[in-house]
Parts: C-alpha cells; sequence; structure tokens
C-alpha cells in the first residue's frame, strides 16, 4: 500500500474524508478486486471520465480542459487521483496537483500477450493487462 501525501494526512486529521478519484478511461465497474480494495483504501472512489482529446486540440483549448478538470478534482476533500491517459494532458494536470500538495498515482499493469499466426499470413495478438499496484506520480 501507498502511503498518504502530506495534504491528505493534515486534511483527514480535520475531519478530512480521502476520496480514489479514478480519471482514465477505465471505470472502475470494470477493475479487479485487487485494485478496487488498493482504491478502497483511501475512501469512496470516484468516477471522473477521462475526456475525449483529439489530434487536433490547441495549446489554450488543452490548457482550459486541464484547467476544468483541476476545478473538478479540487472540489472534493482531500482526493488521491488515478491519472493516465492523454500523455500531454497527464503531464500538465499531474504538475498542477503536485503543486498543490494532491497524490496523484497510475497503475502498475504487467502485460502478458499472445501472438497468433493466422492462415491468412497476418498475426493476431491478444494483450492481457493485469493489475500489480499503484504507482505514486
Amino acid at each position: 500500500m501507498i502511503g498518504y501525501s502530506t495534504y491528505a494526512v493534515s486534511k483527514r486529521l480535520i475531519g478530512g474524508y480521502i476520496v480514489f478519484i479514478n480519471l482514465t478511461n477505465h471505470p472502475s465497474s470494470g477493475w479487479d478486486s485487487n485494485q478496487i480494495c488498493d482504491a478502497q483504501r483511501y475512501g469512496d472512489i470516484v468516477d471522473l471520465p477521462f475526456p475525449q482529446i483529439g489530434v487536433d486540440i490547441t495549446t489554450s483549448h488543452m490548457d482550459e480542459l486541464v484547467d476544468i478538470y483541476y476545478e473538478r478534482i479540487m472540489g472534493y476533500d482531500c482526493p488521491v487521483v488515478l491519472l493516465q491517459g492523454e500523455f500531454v494532458f497527464v503531464f500538465r494536470l499531474v504538475t498542477k496537483l503536485k503543486a498543490v500538495g494532491i497524490r496523484v498515482v497510475s497503475t502498475c499493469v504487467e502485460r502478458c500477450a499472445k501472438e497468433e499466426n493466422m492462415p491468412d499470413g497476418s498475426v493476431r495478438k491478444i494483450s492481457m493487462f493485469v493489475y500489480r499496484g499503484l504507482r505514486d506520480y
């Protein structure tokens, strides 16, 4: 289990309630029991769907999205945030959240891949991702 940030501990000591915000493309309803258990150590799981970010997004629009999601997250008392998705958005939001002491994590997964040669000469690849824990940014 990963520990609480100083921010989260100080808020909990004065009556705050820590929530685990899932800001990814993977709703918690599809998680395995180990991932749910790890997340619930921090409080209730709140699914915040990851925004659709097109390849043609402008820098200013990206900044607006980051600000919108930052404000949504800051509306929770003592959040721990699981944040994964489009790289630039994630980098900017992680940077902003960590600057104010918000704990941000990512999942550690083991990728198991199997390749199968098809009769037409193509290769079919099946990947399975197995949850192994959480890691701080």
